[in-house]
């Protein structure tokens, strides 16, 4: 269940990506859950000075939110990158200072991920997905809903595996994205449901006390549509964003698209309510998967991870300000569009001057690095080859499309993407037996040298699902 949950989220990932930029500033003229009123933060405690997020951040209490929109995580220490792929099932390591990487399993007899259940290598997780795995405190926790939900912990050299806490809740709030924050682990989920008689879609955020495990729904919505929270920690605060379209339904086989509406939240940890600052359903929102980047308590940004097409709808990145949105800069195409400390990065594969992929099943990915106001920093095109990660003897036997990406995260002034490509029938069929799909992923750091974007692969994962 647990994989077709998290085959069925991903749809919001499947990225339609884009190219080449003129960047266009904006006309300057022109348990009760309680929910408030749309208020501006900027007026939410007029004497009170503004926080930053750098004067609110701490790293050993705090969620990284560099490394929370893809669809899987990133796990930085001084000498290490952990991760655990789009599945959770194995967890992998890159060696910083030598460039050694593989599954975390000190076992020199171990076929590690040369089986797809392993159970006696150290670094077999077997996470809800990639997403369910995070730092905190110098340990790496995993969330599993094998055997019973529960929340694991252990060493970052594999040991000392414990399970720490059961996650009681009922089955429509189960984690399918976890961060730990302060204290509690914080949770979103998307599932359909049926409530008197109807049936619904509904997102939420919750969340569990690391100490007494004790479950909180802080905020759920019914809708008609596909849409999953993004959350973004700010102290002792939780942001979070929902975007999903709106339909007028004309039968049952038949839709007619509306608008989309974009909701971003405040969560008070402290007083445990819930503020809305937006909720608009305005014409010039385009693309989904809205995720945050607060600045400050009066700099809240907003951006599409996922453009929705490749018809050249323009995307930009937009502040929230008094409940309404206010574009800061806009892009010439509809470009991914990646809100990060510091640094804001565009993708896309598609371009004005390019309309498709010229040599498949080669990825041809275009990249923009971009400050906050909307200077660029960096533009150009990298070529996404399978040989990089799986091998130049096998990969042109065994792949059989480089399907897409799955996200972008960011840490150490560099940016990581995550790639997924396609096998063949006769190599997925033998490697993932008879219930995987015939996918794998990995992961690519891109850092920006002396103007160049060089890459470097940081881990392989050998079964997608």
């Amino acid at each position: 269940m647990k994989r077709f949950m998290a085959l069925a989220i991903s749809i919001l990932l499947c990225i339609p990506l884009l190219i080449c930029c003129v960047v266009k500033p904006s006309n300057p003229e022109t348990e009760e859950i309680s929910v408030s009123p749309s208020v501006d933060p900027q007026t939410l405690q007029p004497d009170i000075p503004v926080l930053t997020y750098h004067e609110v951040y701490n790293p050993d209490t705090d969620y990284d939110n560099n490394v929370g929109t893809g669809f899987s995580t990133l796990l930085n220490t001084e000498n290490a990158y952990y991760w655990a792929g789009i599945s959770g099932r194995y967890l992998y390591y890159y060696d910083k200072s030598n460039g050694d990487m593989g599954v975390l399993c000190p076992k020199p007899e171990c076929t590690h991920d040369q089986e797809m259940y392993n159970y006696g290598c150290a670094g077999y997780l077997d996470a809800f997905t990639g997403q369910a795995v995070c730092m905190y405190e110098g340990k790496i926790y995993f969330f599993r809903d094998t055997k019973g939900k529960a929340l694991f912990r252990m060493n970052p050299d594999g040991t000392e595996k414990e399970r720490l806490l059961d996650i009681e809740c009922e089955p429509e709030y189960v984690p399918q994205r976890t961060a730990i924050h302060r204290g509690k682990l914080y949770g979103v989920s998307y599932a359909s449901v049926v409530r008197d008689g109807e049936p619904f879609n509904i997102t939420s955020v919750s969340s569990w006390d690391l100490e007494t495990g004790e479950f909180k729904l802080i905020y759920e919505e019914e809708i008609r549509s596909l849409g999953i929270a993004q959350m973004f920690f700010f102290g002792d605060y939780v942001y979070f964003s929902c975007s999903y379209p709106n339909y007028r339904y004309i039968d049952e086989d038949t839709q007619e698209y509306l608008d989309t509406t974009l909701k971003v939240c405040r969560y008070d940890t402290k007083t445990e309510q819930v503020e809305e600052l937006l909720n608009s359903t305005d014409p010039n929102i385009k693309g989904s998967r809205y995720a945050l980047w607060v600045e400050a308590e009066d700099r809240i940004y907003t951006a599409p991870l996922v453009a929705n097409g490749g018809d050249g709808d323009p995307t930009a990145v937009y502040l929230v300000t008094g409940g309404k949105l206010e574009k800061v800069f806009e892009l010439d195409w509809n470009y991914n569009i990646h809100l990060f400390d510091g640094m804001i990065v565009a993708d896309g594969t598609t371009t004005p001057n390019r309309a498709s992929n010229p040599d498949p099943p080669k990825l041809l990915e275009h990249f923009l690095i971009l400050d906050y106001t909307g200077n660029v920093l960096y533009e150009g095109d990298k070529q996404v080859d399978p040989a990089f990660a799986y091998g130049e003897d096998s990969w042109q036997t065994a792949i059989q499309r480089l399907a897409y990406c799955q996200g972008m995260l960011a840490a150490d002034n560099a940016f990581f993407m995550i790639y997924v490509y396609g096998l063949k029938p006769e190599y997925y069929s033998v490697e993932l037996t008879a219930q995987g799909k015939g996918e794998k992923s990995w992961l690519v750091k891109y850092e920006l040298i002396d103007g160049e974007l060089v890459e470097t692969i940081i881990g392989v994962e050998k079964y997608r699902v």
